[in-house]
């Protein structure tokens, strides 16, 4: 189709240098091949991430395992090897953390499931669900209260919305549904089951372009009540779909005719009114988009800035998204499509992406930083100057941060404790650092030890990564200061280099 192409031009230009957001880690999960295609996230039981993605050279689908929530140690898994399979992933996890993905057998264009026997998927079950005609493109999958897979997906010769519900946890049965055979439908379908397991279809009608959502009477799916969300010129592209506490539908989109990324937030369960907010109205943005609800219902959507060639994410501060944050995760170029965003209990956003200029699987995770600036490192003189540094947080917080300060017997500090909430986060705090003058005989130049604790609600920043600014090391919350002894004649050494903490990252 047209937009296809369009997108794959937008691509053509990526360059190979990049850097990353100071409070962002990044991961490169898997290098080798042609890897990152149709990338899906889940976050395991202990909060570790889990991949599902195609790997373009080898043809496969493969699933990158995280051995820890910080993704220090990963493991790469080839699930289906069987001839050109695994575009289209998406992935859940059962009620043991075993993978299930749902995907596309390309060179045969059916609609399989994979089914992993363990949180390794050292073994999995492969199935063909489907294998009338040229389906299984567009699928999104989750698990009903029985464990059993359900699957939106596409037949793209008809132009048919199908929905496919497995009758048990391995889908040794399967029943398949024409959910929405109307027009052109079914394409970038995104798929939520709420608390009876209706399945809730967001979808882009290509012959009306519009955004639509198909609604299941019931588990079945043996009809739907299908409506149109937004029917503003060309709109629905890359939906992500989510229900709020009250199924409510959510869902991001683009809207291609201003190349903006849109939002449509139903006001009632059966969507009888809608209110659409434009979220990021930069052009040519809004492409591959993954939502998430945060535990007051506020959306977070991760996203692919198709003209700067990034990775954004665009956070709502309320559900109705009065007010709206945006973000560069990663400056790119040639990075940031097929964007799948997940969001652990710490409200910190995890989000895997592909890097088209060296064709990798990424992995982008907020770190709560903390910024120890000190200038020229810190000095203070018994009965004599003193110095000062700022603390500086590297992103909002969600909950506020209390910040106390304690020193040995050689300094103090001014203030000893302070804090930081969403409102001025951004606002350094200013430490005053003065040398205690005592009448001991000491080196000319000795240090002093201070030492930064956190609490809050926000459990990342109870323990923040904490940098001095131009060091890469996570300090563990300690900063050195150098006292200069007035007990015997000192030689001053302002341009002492500071000691630095090893590296505890």
């Amino acid at each position: 189709m047209k937009r296809l192409i369009v997108f794959l031009v937008l691509l053509a230009a990526a360059l190979t240098t990049r850097e990353a957001h100071a409070a962002y880690r990044i991961i490169r999960l898997d290098t080798t091949g042609d890897a990152g295609w149709f990338s899906s996230i889940a976050l395991d039981s202990a909060n570790r991430p889990v991949v599902s993605y195609f790997d373009d050279a080898t043809d496969d689908l493969r699933v990158a395992i995280c051995a820890t929530p910080r993704c220090n140690y990963w493991r790469v898994v080839p699930v289906d090897t069987a001839g050109s399979v695994g575009d289209y992933t998406a992935l859940t996890l059962d009620a043991n953390d075993h993978p299930v993905i749902s995907y596309r057998a390309a060179f045969d264009s059916d609609l399989k499931v994979a089914i992993c026997g363990d949180p390794l998927c050292s073994t999995a079950t492969l199935r063909t669900l489907d294998s009338n005609g040229f389906v299984g493109a567009h699928t999104d999958i989750a698990l009903d209260s029985g464990g059993n897979p359900v699957i939106s997906y596409a037949d793209t010769l008809n132009g048919i919305l199908k929905v496919a519900i497995c009758g048990d946890p391995t889908c040794a049965t399967v029943t398949i549904q024409l959910v929405d055979d109307t027009g052109f439908s079914g394409l970038y379908t995104s798929l939520a089951l709420d608390a009876a397991d209706r399945p809730t279809i967001s979808y882009y009608d290509e012959a009306t372009r519009d955004l639509r959502l198909a609604r299941c009477t019931d588990a079945l799916c043996t009809a739907a009540t299908l409506i149109t969300l937004d029917d503003t010129d060309e709109v629905g592209l890359y939906t992500s779909l989510a229900l709020d506490a009250d199924n409510h539908p959510v869902v991001s989109y683009l809207d291609l005719t201003n190349t903006t990324l849109d939002l449509a937030r139903c006001d009632d369960a059966t969507c009888t009114t809608v209110a659409l907010t434009t979220l990021d109205p930069t052009p040519v943005v809004g492409l591959d988009t993954s939502l998430v609800l945060d535990p007051d219902g506020s959306p977070a959507v991760s996203y692919f800035d198709a003209d700067g060639q990034t990775l954004r994410l665009a956070v709502c501060a309320d559900p109705d998204c009065d007010t709206i944050s945006i973000e560069t995760l990663d400056d790119g170029p040639g990075v940031g499509s097929y964007t799948s965003i997940a969001l652990p209990p710490s409200g910190d956003p995890v989000i895997s992406y592909r890097d088209f200029a060296n064709g990798d699987l990424l992995l982008v995770r907020a770190i709560a930083e903390i910024r120890l600036v000190t200038g020229d490192g810190l000095q203070a003189e018994e009965g004599g100057s003193t110095d000062s540094y700022a603390v500086a947080f590297e992103y909002a917080p969600q909950q506020p941060v209390r910040v106390t300060l304690s020193t040995d017997e050689e300094c103090t500090v001014s203030p000893t404790a302070f804090t930081r909430s969403r409102t001025d986060w951004q606002t350094p705090e200013t430490i005053t650092v003065a040398a205690v003058d005592d009448a001991i005989v000491e080196d000319p130049l000795h240090d002093c030890v201070i030492t930064h604790t956190f609490s809050s609600g926000h459990a990342a920043f109870a323990n923040p990564m904490v940098r001095v600014a131009g060091r890469p090391f996570d300090t563990g919350g300690l900063l050195l200061a150098t006292i200069v002894d007035d007990d015997i004649a000192p030689t001053r050494l302002r341009d002492r280099p500071p000691v630095w903490l090893p590296d505890q990252w």
